[in-house]
């Protein structure tokens, strides 16, 4: 469950024990006591309230699974791209280590798709890759080759690579809850 559903769920969850509480003040108001309504409401108070917060409980659940995924699915990321950029240092890869390169990174795009949905896919319309720049450092280890490459291609290339990282990094990195350190390190420390 992304924030995004996950903030709908919890703004449903409030407003309807907003909507509730709202409802049994009404009735305490207007009826009067020992009017059946409002007996039948009492009775069914526990069970009524239950079942935002059931409904309250699945979507946390959701959301830790999800960011299980998310976490597995970025290390999976940070490898393959942290390998096509090590490809690009080699002066002379072989074709078996660019096919290890180009492996890695099929494997995160895929990986990509067990996680999230193409955008706009329903029904008959396949949708858009959703991090298509991952497809873009697959090109670029593609069509770098292998063998004796010059240094200003791979240089080219490895600055493509990185380029597309970080588009990839900043929009993926917003999906997940992170927090700041309570006591970084931001410098070098001085004795």
């Amino acid at each position: 469950m992304t924030k995004k559903q996950l903030r709908k769920a919890v703004i449903l969850v409030i407003a309807s024990y907003a909507g509730l509480g709202v409802f049994a003040f009404a009735l305490r108001v207007f009826l009067p006591e020992g009017n059946r309504l409002f007996d039948g409401y009492q009775v069914t108070v526990p069970f009524i309230f239950a079942i935002p917060a059931a409904l309250l409980g699945y979507a946390f659940q959701q959301r830790g699974s999800y960011l299980g995924s998310l976490r597995a699915l970025w290390s999976q990321l940070v490898r393959s791209v942290n390998g096509a950029i090590q490809y690009t240092f080699d002066d002379s890869p072989n074709m078996r280590q660019q096919a290890d390169a180009l492996m890695q990174l099929s494997v995160a795009i895929d990986e990509v798709r067990g996680v999230y949905m193409n955008v706009g896919e329903s029904g008959g319309n396949v949708g858009l890759y959703p991090y298509e720049p991952m497809k873009s450092i697959y090109s670029v280890i593609h069509n770098l080759g292998y063998g004796q490459l010059d240094p200003a291609t791979r240089k080219q290339a490895r600055e493509n690579i990185v380029r597309h990282w970080q588009s990839i990094r900043t929009a993926f990195l917003s999906e997940f809850d992170r927090a700041e350190p309570t006591t970084p390190i931001t410098g070098p420390r001085s004795t």
